[in-house]
C-alpha cells in the first residue's frame, strides 16, 4: 500500500471517502486518528467484532478491542508505526459478547506533509478457526505420539522418488536415535536392520513395489549402542493420480519383550522336556537295577527249587523268596508313589504331601511337620504343580540339607496357594554357590514350574541357618 500523503486530517477524510471500497473487502478495516480514536469501521469489522459502526466510531480502539496485554501491545504498535510506518502481528481481541477472536493485523501509518503520523489504517483478518484447528492438530499429534510411546508403536514414511525415510519420534526412540535424527536413504534404513534379516526386508519391499501387496515383516534391528530390538513392521504404498507409487508408509511395533518371553518359554519347555526325559531315564534305571534284578534272582531261586532240594532247603528258599518279593513290592510301590501318588488324585494336595513327609520321616529320620491352613483343595492340574515343586524341594532336603527337622505350611493367599518349606539343615550361600552345585540342583526346574503356572518361587538360605523355599501358584477360578 502506498503511503497516503495529506495535511491535517485530510488523510482521514480521504479514507472515509473510500469507505464504500473498504466495505467490499472481506477483512475488517478500521481507520483511527493519531490518538487511536476510530474514524472508520467497515461492515466486515461489524461482523467480526459485533459492534455497529455507529457504536465504534469515535471511541478509542484500546477501549473497544480489549486484550490481556493491551497497554504493552499499544506501545509496541505505536513504536513500530512511528519508526517504520508499519506493524504486522497476531493478537487476541474480545468481541462485544466477550468471545475471544484471534486476528492477524496489518497496520499502516497515515502521515502528513512533514512526516508526522496523522492516523492509522489497519486491516484485521480472522484466523481463529485456523489457529484452533492448528492447536487441535498439535494436541492430536501429541496424543498420537503418547499413544505410540505407550504402545511402543512407531511410524515411518519412505519417499520413493526422493529416496528419503522419515521416522516418528517413537520410532526414533525405539531404535535409540534422537528425534529427527534419521532422514536417510533406503540403504541407510537397511543399515539399521540386523544383517541376517536384511534379505527378508529387501525381498518384502521389492514384492510390495512390484505387486502392491502390503509390506509385513517381523525382523531384528540394531540400535547404535549395539542392542537388538524386534520390530513388527507393516506398510502400504501411496500412489499418485496416475497410479504410480510415490511413497510407502506404515507402522513399526516393538515386539522385543514378546519375543523374549517366547524365547524364555521355549527354553523353559525345553528344560521341562529334558527334566522329564531324565526322570524317565532314572525310572528305567531303577527298574532295571532293582526290580528286574530282583525278579531275575527270584527266577533263579525258583529254578533251584524245581530241581528237588530237601524239604528243609525248600522251606528256607521259600522264606527268602518271600522276603525278596516283599522288598521288591515295597520298592515298586515307592516308585509308583514317586511317579504319581494315588492319594493326590483321590484326596488332594495336602494328604499327598502328608504321605510324602511320613515316608521321608520313616526312611531318612527327618522329623516333619505339616501345617495345612487350606480351606479347600485346588483343582487337579494345580495340585499336581504344587506337589511336584514340593517334591523337588523336599528331595533336596533329604539329599543335601543334613536337617533334623522340616516344617511345611500350606495357606491360601490372594487368588492362589502359598507353600513354605523350612529346614534346619546346613544351608548354603545363595550369592556364591554355583548354579550346578548340589544345594541348587532342581531349583531351576522348580522355578520354571512355578513361572509356567503364572506364579513365583524364591529361596532364602545361609550357611548354618537352614533353607526356606517359598512358592505361590494361582488357583484356576
Amino acid at each position: 500500500m502506498a503511503r497516503i500523503e495529506a495535511s491535517g486530517v485530510e488523510p482521514l477524510s480521504l479514507v472515509a471517502a473510500e469507505g464504500v471500497l473498504l466495505d467490499l473487502i472481506g477483512d475488517a478495516a478500521i481507520a483511527m486518528d493519531s490518538d487511536l480514536r476510530i474514524t472508520l469501521w467497515n461492515h466486515a469489522a461489524e461482523v467480526l467484532y459485533g459492534w455497529a459502526a455507529e457504536e465504534a466510531v469515535g471511541r478509542n480502539i484500546t477501549d473497544l478491542l480489549r486484550t490481556d496485554f493491551m497497554q504493552e501491545t499499544r506501545e509496541r504498535v505505536l513504536h513500530a508505526l512511528g519508526e517504520f510506518g508499519e506493524w504486522r502481528g497476531e493478537v487476541t481481541h474480545q468481541r462485544k459478547d466477550g468471545v475471544p477472536v484471534i486476528v492477524q493485523v496489518t497496520a499502516r501509518a497515515l502521515r502528513g506533509p512533514e512526516g508526522k503520523m496523522a492516523g492509522v489504517l489497519s486491516v484485521y483478518r480472522d484466523v481463529t478457526q485456523q489457529r484452533l484447528a492448528e492447536e487441535a492438530l498439535r494436541e492430536s499429534e501429541a496424543r498420537l505420539a503418547e499413544a505410540q510411546r505407550m504402545a511402543h508403536l512407531g511410524s515411518w514414511e519412505w519417499d520413493i522418488a526422493a529416496n528419503t525415510h522419515g521416522w516418528s519420534e517413537e520410532m526414533c526412540r525405539i531404535l535409540g536415535v534422537e528425534p529427527g535424527g534419521f532422514t536417510g536413504s533406503y540403504e541407510g534404513f537397511l543399515a539399521f536392520v540386523h544383517p541376517a534379516d536384511r534379505g527378508t526386508v529387501d525381498r518384502a519391499v521389492k514384492r510390495t513395489l512390484a505387486e502392491g501387496v502390503p509390506y509385513d515383516v517381523e525382523v531384528r534391528f540394531l540400535r547404535p549402542d549395539g542392542s537388538v530390538r524386534w520390530l513388527h513392521s507393516r506398510g502400504a504404498l501411496v500412489s499418485d493420480a496416475t497410479g504410480s507409487p510415490v511413497k510407502m508408509s506404515g507402522t513399526a511395533l516393538d515386539v522385543t519383550e514378546r519375543r523374549r518371553a517366547e524365547e524364555e518359554r521355549r527354553l523353559i519347555l525345553a528344560h521341562l522336556v529334558n527334566a522329564q526325559e531324565e526322570e524317565r531315564a532314572r525310572i528305567a534305571a531303577d527298574i532295571h537295577d532293582d526290580s528286574i534284578q530282583v525278579m531275575t534272582a527270584v527266577g533263579m531261586r525258583l529254578e533251584t527249587l524245581m530241581q528237588g532240594p530237601s524239604e528243609k532247603e525248600r522251606s528256607e528258599a521259600l522264606s527268602k523268596l518271600k522276603d525278596v518279593v516283599s522288598a521288591a513290592i515295597y520298592r515298586l510301590r515307592h516308585l509308583i508313589f514317586e511317579l504319581r501318588p494315588k492319594v493326590l488324585d483321590e484326596e488332594g494336595f495336602a494328604p499327598a504331601l502328608a504321605d510324602y513327609l511320613e515316608r521321608m520321616e520313616l526312611e531318612v529320620g527327618i522329623i516333619a511337620h505339616l501345617d495345612n491352613e487350606l480351606v479347600e483343595e485346588p483343582d487337579v492340574d494345580t495340585r499336581v504343580i504344587l506337589y511336584r515343586i514340593a517334591q523337588e524341594a523336599l528331595s533336596n532336603v533329604r539329599k543335601h540339607s543334613q536337617a533334623a527337622h522340616v516344617a511345611v505350611t500350606l495357606a491360601a493367599q490372594g487368588d492362589g496357594i502359598l507353600v513354605r518349606i523350612q529346614d534346619d539343615g546346613i544351608g548354603f550361600d545363595t550369592d556364591t554357590v554355583d548354579a550346578g552345585s548340589p544345594p541348587t540342583m532342581g531349583l531351576a526346574a522348580m522355578q520354571e514350574r512355578a513361572q509356567m503356572a503364572g506364579g513365583w518361587l524364591r529361596v532364602r538360605s545361609s550357611p548354618g541357618s537352614g533353607t526356606v523355599v517359598e512358592y505361590w501358584v494361582p488357583v484356576a477360578t
